[in-house]
């Protein structure tokens, strides 16, 4: 929850800076040689185990510990940290332009960098919330 939170918040920081900046010395560093072509999350250890250990979560919770407050708890931390990343992609022009990774990819599917990291989000959570309410 703590790293959900912190990563949260380090990403509403990011949003406070001027969008010059951002372009002139932050973005550059989620492309070549700083990072593989199609900067994505996934290209990060810790993330990239955040989304597989998300994956089978949902499925190796007794309902008990689902229903918990901990787990509710770690469900809102996750929520902070999608809509934080969802909310920088928008503030430096995600909610007009595709994103690094879609860019690499050539994909042109009509959808903004926002857009998908929000279906991102999305996917991630019912993931999570929807093995709870059928067990």
């Amino acid at each position: 929850m703590l790293f959900c939170t912190s990563a949260a918040l380090a990403m509403r920081h990011a949003a406070d800076f001027d969008p010059e900046l951002y372009v002139r010395s932050i973005r550059p560093t989620m492309t070549p040689p700083h990072v593989g072509s199609g900067f994505s999350g996934l290209q990060t250890r810790d993330h990239y185990y955040l989304v597989q250990s998300l994956d089978s979560l949902a499925t190796r919770l007794l309902p008990d510990v689902a229903g918990g407050a901990t787990y509710r708890e770690f469900e809102e931390a996750l929520k902070l940290l999608y809509a934080a990343h969802v909310h920088v992609c928008r503030r430096f022009g995600g909610d007009t332009n595709a994103s690094l990774r879609m860019e690499a990819s050539k994909e042109d599917s009509g959808t903004t960098g926002a857009e998908r990291a929000q279906q991102y989000a999305g996917l991630r959570l019912r993931k999570l919330g929807g093995k709870r309410s059928a067990a």
